[in-house]
């Protein structure tokens, strides 16, 4: 149904545990596609694991804030413009950035994850018309 999946997405952005309900039990999240800290780098099968990695990238930032700023539906596909900022815990380093990424999603569950350095990237990458964004 047109319109459920950017639903989904908006509320599941709300929060991390609203995000993970969501994430089929298979999920793969992918980073291949951004410039991801080597920790982060590649690919992370199956919910649990997928859930770990993203409460480690989060739990290093001392203040971390996240928004998603764009969402954009293309059949199964729901692709975000996000921001995010954080300070790191041991070091101060400042982080601010935005970036994209686009959910695939199957009965209602994100099934895969793909991370961009950009919104534009990631509409690139799957053939969507980019609206005019921040990026």
């Amino acid at each position: 149904m047109t319109g459920q999946n950017i639903e989904l997405a908006r509320r599941a952005t709300r929060d991390l545990r609203s995000m993970f309900e969501v994430f089929d039990e298979e999920i793969v999240w992918d980073n291949r596609g951004t410039n991801a800290p080597a920790d982060l780098a590649g690919a992370f099968r199956g919910k649990r694991e997928v859930i770990r990695t993203v409460e480690s990238w989060v739990g290093t930032w001392l203040e971390y804030d996240f928004a998603v700023e764009e969402l954009i539906e293309a059949g199964d596909l729901v692709l975000l413009g996000a921001w995010e900022r954080g300070r790191g815990k041991g070091s101060g380093v400042a982080l601010e950035r935005r970036w994209g990424m686009v959910w695939t999603f199957r009965d209602a569950r994100v099934v895969l994850a793909e991370a961009y350095d950009s919104l534009a990237q990631a509409c690139a990458a799957h053939g969507v018309t980019p609206p005019q964004s921040k990026q």
